[in-house]
């Protein structure tokens, strides 16, 4: 039950649109450690509604570095480590393109979907059918409050609710 959870949060729909990161690790079902930033995208182009949605704007990311300026950091956090996310797809698929925009080697590691699992836990282990198997929704279940849609808050309660989940 070691791994560290990922969350981006996105200028756009490029996929090497990040403009904030979460990791959080766990270890034993516990975290035990956390990076965030914001990140400057390559192009600086906000969708009103991804702005609605996360609340960055180009003005708060302007003084930060792009995304390559922080993978070192980012590669010696996760080492080896299993990434989880909530819907792990399109977190995977924002690392993978701010990798390949960076021309930085692409990684190995092993994935986890927290979504997936719950989609599977909750009707198979608990006997219970939730509305929807979304990061609040799952969260709400669990009793934990968190801000939705900030990186490190989404990347810390995926973590908090797959440990609950691998018990």
């Amino acid at each position: 039950m070691n791994f560290v959870a990922i969350d981006f949060e996105t200028a756009n729909t490029s996929r090497n649109s990040a403009c904030s990161i979460g990791l959080v690790r766990c270890a034993d079902g516990k975290v035990t450690e956390e990076f965030h930033t914001l990140i400057r995208p390559p192009v600086m182009r906000f969708r009103p509604d991804f702005i609605d949605i996360h609340g960055i704007t180009p003005n708060h990311v302007r003084a930060f570095g792009t995304f390559d300026a922080y993978w070192e950091k980012i590669r010696d956090f996760i080492g080896d480590s299993t990434l989880v996310a909530h819907n792990a797809p399109f977190d995977r698929s924002i690392l993978m393109g701010c990798l390949a925009h960076f021309n930085l080697p692409p990684i190995e590691n092993p994935w986890e979907c927290s979504c997936r699992k719950a989609r599977h836990y909750f009707p198979k282990v608990l006997n219970i059918k939730l509305p929807n198997y979304r990061l609040n929704t799952v969260a709400d279940f669990f009793n934990i409050e968190f801000q939705h849609h900030d990186a490190l808050e989404d990347a810390r309660t995926c973590a908090l609710v797959m440990a609950q989940m691998w018990h």
